[in-house]
């Protein structure tokens, strides 16, 4: 219900860029108060990434367990949290 706002091409004026947060609104990301950490192209590219996992690996506070290999079954957990509070969305799916 609410992946349109993941089209919204909204940009900020002074180059910020936006964050979706919990309030689902778009917000440039020097007005955040919780800690955020943005992933660009060129960074999954100078990191060789294959997966996401190997992006979320490269994060502060994030650990991930994964069961095998490539494709199987991996858990995220962000601060402590157990990782079914984790929620990873990419380009709002």
């Amino acid at each position: 219900a609410f992946s349109g706002w993941a089209q919204d091409n909204t940009t900020a004026t002074n180059g910020d860029n936006l964050v979706v947060t919990a309030n689902r609104f778009p917000q440039p990301v020097s007005s955040v108060l919780a800690p955020t950490t943005i992933v660009t192209r060129n960074d999954i590219d100078r990191w060789q990434a294959k997966s996401l996992t190997d992006v979320m690996r490269r994060l502060p506070g994030v650990d991930v367990g994964q069961n095998g290999g490539l494709g199987q079954k991996s858990s995220l957990f962000i601060r402590g949290t157990n990782s079914s509070h984790v929620l990873v969305l990419i380009d709002g799916i």
